[in-house]
């Protein structure tokens, strides 16, 4: 009897990326160094929120495809990305000011927002993909 491991697998995949998108901020931090902008603690911070509440933002949005397709699919995390992204764009462009970038059409400043969503976005993932609502499949028979 084959036993199903993929929601071991999914779970073990989105822990992976969450510990992999502790880095969202010192990348932005580290590109900004190069372009010559020290970002304070406090900066960190806020910036570090604006994509976290993006990320959620972008994690919600795609609950539905993630029940059919799990969260760990390509497309999932693509379109969790882009709304993360717009939303980031929208609504927190005061934040992204203070944290030195002034114009998000500037070369690679997208890029760099992108970046950090995708190193912050398993985090925002995982609650809501540990979450009943949102299985993968049909609820397991009652024995």
């Amino acid at each position: 009897m084959p036993i199903d491991i993929s929601p071991v697998v999914n779970a073990g995949i989105l822990l992976a990326m969450a510990a992999v998108s502790a880095y969202g901020v010192p990348l932005l931090r580290k590109a900004g160094e190069k372009a010559g902008i020290d970002l304070s603690v406090a900066k960190q911070q806020a910036l570090q929120q604006a994509l976290d509440k993006a990320c959620q933002a972008g994690a919600v949005a795609m609950e539905s495809e993630a029940a059919q397709k799990g969260w760990d699919h390509i497309d999932v995390r693509n379109g969790a990305t882009s709304v993360a992204l717009s939303y980031l764009v929208q609504r927190f462009p005061d934040t992204l000011k203070l944290a030195g970038v002034e114009d998000v059409n500037a070369p690679g400043a997208l890029a760099s927002l992108r970046q950090a969503i995708q190193r912050t976005l398993p985090t925002a993932m995982a609650p809501i993909a540990a979450s009943p609502a949102t299985t993968n499949g049909p609820p397991a028979a009652a024995a």
